[in-house]
């Protein structure tokens, strides 16, 4: 009886290890990821002319309270409604600015609770859409400061860095130059941009004035992070290839 006790108790104490070794293995192993993309209604084929990619952004842009999903697509922007967990095509009615879509990002810039939408466009227009509720949309570009003229352009990044009250804005350009201009003020629709916001819908372009100036380069996206603890949005640019990452500390 006691050989067999033990035996007993061996057996359990055996699969209560095995069982202890295959749990903690899986655990260790990361999370388990399973594709149902096609399943739920994400069948688009994104293509580019040149090498790049187009931009994509995650943000419940009908604020129901599910993510949504925005990607550009070449010349054009595809808006996929979260519906319980499908996702459907949906048409805004937003024109699409002429180049490669690279940036779509939404952020209220006046405050209104309502998420306005900013598209960028490489070898094209930069586009910013008002959001007037509804889901309806009014474009403001022209009235709001931001210089709109075809160009480089790539990623967009939005942060309130002198902490108004209001989101401003960096428009990374990616410009592969010959001969640069000397300064941000010659032609400035080919440089790196950063915006502040007026709080009134429009943009006043405070690039020379933040000493925000990247020497002529193929900017990819600016960051904005607050790596030193000091409550100001500081930011981290990333250049493909030379002359290399930059990193601006706000000095308030």
């Amino acid at each position: 009886m006691i050989k067999r006790g033990c035996s007993f108790l061996g057996f359990i104490t055996t699969v209560f290890l095995l069982a202890f070794f295959i749990f903690t293995q899986h655990s260790a192993s990361g999370q388990i990821f399973i594709d149902e993309g096609q399943d739920r209604g994400l069948d688009a084929i994104i293509s580019t002319l040149s090498v790049g990619g187009s931009g994509v952004s995650s943000v419940d842009f009908d604020q129901d309270g599910d993510d949504d999903l925005t990607l550009g697509n070449n010349g054009n922007i595809l808006f996929y409604e979260n519906v319980d967990g499908q996702f459907n095509l949906i048409d805004p009615n937003i024109d699409t600015p002429s180049g490669e879509i690279r940036g779509v990002i939404w952020t209220d810039i006046n405050n209104d609770g309502n998420l306005d939408l900013m598209i960028s466009a490489y070898l094209g227009e930069i586009r910013l859409y008002k959001n007037i509720g509804s889901f309806e949309f009014e474009d403001i570009t022209e009235t709001s400061g931001i210089s709109y003229e075809v160009a480089p352009n790539w990623g967009i990044s939005f942060s309130d860095v002198n902490r108004d009250g209001f989101v401003d804005l960096q428009i990374s350009r990616y410009q592969n130059w010959v001969n640069p201009p000397e300064s941000p003020s010659v032609q400035p629709e080919l440089w790196t941009r950063l915006y502040l916001n007026n709080g009134d819908e429009t943009f006043t372009d405070s690039t020379i004035e933040s000493d925000f100036v990247i020497e002529p380069a193929p900017v990819f996206l600016g960051v904005f992070f607050d790596f030193n603890n000091d409550l100001w949005p500081d930011n981290y640019s990333i250049i493909d290839r030379v002359p290399g990452n930059r990193l601006f500390v706000n000095n308030q």
